[in-house]
């Protein structure tokens, strides 16, 4: 059991997956966590558009691959 953020060595996106698991902190995504106090802002590269979230429980980005733009 850990009380706190552990690093990561993974940092690669993966697509995000649906769960029941805790609906109320998940908000149905698998591996996220949500609380009443997280703090958010918006997250930008090349390829994804979507936001940090930290919060006492961790850190992760939630994203959705851009769209390309057609001329």
């Amino acid at each position: 059991m850990v009380d706190g953020c552990e690093p990561c060595t993974d940092k690669s996106f993966r697509v995000a997956k649906e769960t029941t698991r805790d609906l109320r902190y998940t908000l149905g995504i698998e591996g996220a966590y949500f609380t009443t106090r997280d703090y958010i802002t918006k997250y930008e590269d090349n390829d994804f558009i979507g936001y940090n979230i930290s919060n006492c429980c961790g850190y992760f980005i939630l994203t959705i691959k851009k769209q390309k733009e057609v001329a």
